[in-house]
């Protein structure tokens, strides 16, 4: 194996770890937000029309962890319970303004944080060559 991918690698998985780090900052001002509580919060709202078995499913926790942290999601104001139209039995995941509002904290702080070690211009090589990984990636997936 290339000595260049495996340092790409390390310096890919270290760079990601930093901005998820510098992200979470973001949530002091959530003291009742566990990491738990994020990552779920997150789940839901980069995927629409989540179920708690999807929860699971996504973050290899168990149905009833799940559950008591929607519980708490829920009890906090971040997150509220909808039905399916044409299926009443399944119950849906949205954020309420509060859990957009933790959320986009989150991202805002990570932007800042590249910001202040990227300029303009590296942001635009970089934005190009992660969006031809992932255009690569859905390729292969759809093999």
């Amino acid at each position: 194996m290339s000595n260049n991918i495996i340092k790409f690698e390390k310096y890919f998985r270290h760079l990601s770890f930093i901005i998820k780090i510098e992200g979470r900052k973001a949530l002091k001002d959530y003291p009742d937000m566990t990491k738990a509580m994020f990552e779920i919060l997150q789940l839901i709202y980069f995927n629409k029309n989540l179920k708690a078995k999807d929860i699971a499913s996504n973050l290899d926790i168990s149905r009833p962890a799940v559950s008591e942290i929607l519980a708490k999601l829920e009890k906090g104001n971040y997150i509220e319970k909808t039905k399916n139209i044409n299926d009443k039995r399944v119950t849906y995941f949205l954020l309420t303004k509060k859990g957009k509002k933790v959320i986009n904290s989150v991202i805002k702080s990570r932007v800042n944080f590249i910001k202040s070690i990227f300029n303009e211009n590296e942001i635009e090589i970089l934005t190009n060559i992660f969006n031809e990984l992932l255009n690569r990636q859905n390729k292969i997936d759809k093999k």
